[in-house]
């Protein structure tokens, strides 16, 4: 895993921070993990799902209605 740089932060006037400006190594490696979250939380949903075979996947894919 990549360590990343310390983020700059848009801050208010109030002194709150608002938003953030990240180098693009940063922001590539933090979507690359948030797609990997997404991923595996998508594999969770459908772990209890049953199984299709891939030969009955792909007709079902393939076959002209």
């Amino acid at each position: 895993m990549t360590a990343l740089k310390k983020p700059t932060y848009i801050i208010d006037q109030n002194g709150k921070k608002k938003g953030v400006i990240l180098d693009m190594k940063a922001y590539q490696t933090l979507m690359e993990q948030l797609e990997d979250l997404n991923d595996l939380k998508y594999v969770k949903e459908h772990l209890s799902e049953e199984a299709i075979p891939y030969k009955t996947a792909r007709k079902r894919l393939f076959s002209k209605k």
